[in-house]
């Protein structure tokens, strides 16, 4: 379906650790579409006690939510979602990508 100009969108992403050590200082990049604009105070942890929600940056200049995850253990899982409106043309593509580096 196409994208309607300030169409609300909603964001879910899940982080696990797949790994058998423990991710340390697991810094997460959350970049979201320039076809869109982030909605202030959407960011939510569904899941998961190991993330502090008031730690988290968002850059509305480069388009990045960030933060730190201290430690994330084997088989955990952290479910967080935030919401942005469509500023791009209608039927614009609009994705998002979590990225995360650990130290082990």
């Amino acid at each position: 379906r196409k994208l309607l100009r300030d169409e609300k969108i909603h964001h879910t992403l899940t982080l696990s650790n797949s790994g058998t050590a423990t991710g340390t200082n697991v810094f997460v990049t959350i970049p979201w579409s320039t076809g869109s604009t982030y909605v202030s105070g959407s960011l939510r942890f569904q899941t998961g006690t190991l993330v502090n929600v008031l730690g988290a940056f968002v850059d509305e200049i480069s388009n990045t939510i960030t933060f730190t995850i201290p430690a994330l253990p084997p088989g955990a899982t952290e479910v967080f979602d935030f919401d942005s409106i469509a500023t791009g043309p209608i039927g614009a593509s609009i994705s998002t990508t979590l990225s995360a580096t650990a130290n082990e």
